[in-house]
C-alpha cells in the first residue's frame, strides 16, 4: 500500500510539472505575441512621426522663405525663434534615427519613452511654427 501511494505521488508530481510547463509555455507565447503587437504599433507611430517631422521641416522652410522676401524685415526675435526651431527639428530628425535603431533592438520601454518625448517636442515645434506664420 505504501509503495502504491509513493508511485501515485510521483505520478501526480510529474503530472503537475507537465501542467506547469504547458501553462508556462502558453503564458510565454501570449506575452511574446503582445510584445510583437506593441512593437508593430510603436513602429507605426514612428513612421507617422517621420511624416510629421518632414512636414514641420517644410513649414519651417516656407516661413524662412517668406521672411527673406518680406518688404519689411521681420524682427530679430522671430528669426531667432525660427533658427532655434530649425535646430530643434534637426535634433528631432536625428532622434528619429535612434528610434529606428531602438525599434530594431526591440527595447519597447525605451522606444515608447523616447517616442513620447519626440511627439511632445514635435507638438511644441508645430505650435511655435504656427505662431510664427500667423
Amino acid at each position: 500500500m505504501l509503495r502504491f501511494l509513493i508511485v501515485m505521488a510521483g505520478v501526480l508530481a510529474v503530472g503537475f510539472l507537465c501542467i506547469l510547463f504547458c501553462a508556462w509555455r502558453f503564458v510565454r507565447g501570449i506575452l511574446e505575441e503582445r510584445r510583437q503587437r506593441q512593437l508593430v504599433v510603436l513602429r507605426a507611430y514612428n513612421k507617422r512621426l517621420h511624416a510629421i517631422v518632414e512636414r514641420l521641416l517644410a513649414r519651417a522652410d516656407e516661413i524662412d522663405q517668406e521672411q527673406k522676401y518680406l518688404p519689411v524685415p521681420a524682427g530679430g526675435n522671430n528669426s531667432t525663434r525660427l533658427a532655434r526651431a530649425c535646430s530643434e527639428l534637426v535634433v528631432l530628425g536625428d532622434s528619429l534615427k535612434m528610434l529606428d535603431v531602438l525599434a530594431e533592438s526591440g527595447d519597447l520601454r525605451r522606444l515608447r519613452a523616447d517616442l513620447l518625448r519626440c511627439c511632445r517636442v514635435a507638438a511644441r515645434l508645430a505650435r511655435e511654427l504656427e505662431a510664427m506664420r500667423g
